[in-house]
């Protein structure tokens, strides 16, 4: 397996659903985000993880840039045990 596909949306810390605007993010923020995810062996022991965020307005990248990095943050971190 190589490759993840999913929709991210967004929720509230108590995980109910919102739309971006409740959450702060600027106007026409859509409600949800396609993202496609690869993995590729770079050898035994590395693994690249390239992320491909469907976002349909140039300006909207950057943030959605930042919230993803956030989550992939976290989810080293739990998978560090962290």
């Amino acid at each position: 397996m190589n490759r993840i596909e999913f929709v991210h949306g967004f929720a509230d810390e108590n995980g109910t659903p919102v739309t971006p605007a409740e959450l702060g993010l600027p106007p026409g923020f859509p409600d949800e985000v396609r993202h496609e995810v690869r993995l590729s062996a770079i050898d035994d022991h590395t693994t690249e993880l390239t992320v491909h965020e469907f976002v349909p307005d140039p300006e909207i990248v950057e943030v959605s840039r930042v919230g993803l990095e956030q989550c992939l943050d976290k989810m080293a971190a739990s998978a560090l045990g962290g």
